[in-house]
């Protein structure tokens, strides 16, 4: 894991790291019949702190596909994976999940960001289907989900919530997902101000490669 530089601002934990040139909310989401889909999801994980930010941003690295954690710890390796545009439906490698990301918003809930603070928020609307034949174990969370930027280095959830999130929340703690359905809800990150990311990135447990949505 590359080392970088660690500032702690505004109640935010930032963490940034160059990369070498020749490197590669409190609402839970309604989850409702839906069609088919596609990858296994990410696997159990302890509820995240809620009196933390989170604001990571790591190199993208080689390596295999993990989940972050809770805290925003060291993000998932970003490979070249499947590239969309934002509004496309995305299936995963071993077919039993299938994700879409429908919007992205910047900035969001601009009141709970304090005055002069080098971070705001910006927020994803997301959804997973699982597919009708997916296995009956899996479960999601927000930690497979990341924003990367044009440098290449990656922020993941933010592990507070506000009221003043966007509603309702894609689930925070691992959820079981059955078999036809999907879960929908929007996952808020927080971001240095005056910045855009350029991807949103999901990576499901035991999917080789990332799946990358651009964000416009």
């Amino acid at each position: 894991m590359a080392a970088g530089l660690s500032v702690v601002a505004a109640g935010a934990l930032t963490v940034r790291a160059v990369l070498p040139d020749d490197a590669p909310d409190p609402a839970t989401a309604a989850v409702a019949a839906a069609p088919a889909a596609e990858s296994p999801a990410s696997s159990a994980v302890p509820a995240p702190a809620a009196d933390s930010v989170g604001t990571v941003r790591t190199p993208a690295l080689p390596g295999p596909s993990e989940n972050g954690s809770p805290a925003g710890g060291p993000a998932r390796p970003s490979t070249a994976g499947t590239l969309s545009t934002v509004g496309r439906q995305v299936e995963a490698a071993e077919h039993t999940l299938v994700a879409t990301v429908h919007t992205y918003r910047q900035p969001v809930a601009a009141a709970t960001v304090d005055p002069g603070s080098d971070t705001e928020w910006g927020a994803a609307d997301v959804e997973v289907c699982a597919t009708a034949g997916a296995p009956g174990d899996i479960r999601i969370s927000h930690l497979p989900w990341a924003l990367e930027f044009a440098d290449r280095t990656r922020t993941t959830a933010a592990t507070v919530r506000y009221r003043e999130f966007p509603r309702p929340g894609y689930p925070v703690t691992s959820t079981p997902l059955a078999p036809g359905a999907c879960a929908r809800g929007w996952i808020t990150f927080p971001v240095p101000s005056g910045e855009r990311p350029a991807l949103i990135e999901w990576s499901p447990s035991n999917e080789p490669q990332p799946q990358r949505w651009r964000i416009a």
